[in-house]
């Protein structure tokens, strides 16, 4: 994956590239924002995406798809 953080703008953007193998279980990928911020909104590919837990800072990944997955997250 890689992350690339927009400080200013409130965001941090992620691509992620899935395994040729699909996991066993759940992915969750955790991204930590600013002391004082926690995560408001999440896009995946552009859509919204609301499987994400703003205290633990994490983001449950869609399941294995063959394309790479563009995260922006908001906060």
């Amino acid at each position: 994956f890689s992350l690339h953080s927009h400080l200013q703008a409130g965001t941090l953007e992620a691509k992620v590239v899935a395994p040729s193998v699909p996991p066993a279980a759940r992915v969750n990928l955790r991204l930590r924002v600013p002391a004082g911020h926690r995560i408001r909104s999440v896009t995946a590919n552009g859509k919204p995406w609301n499987q994400f837990n703003a205290v633990e800072e994490t983001i449950t990944l869609p399941p294995t798809t063959k394309q790479p997955l563009d995260l922006a997250v908001y906060y």
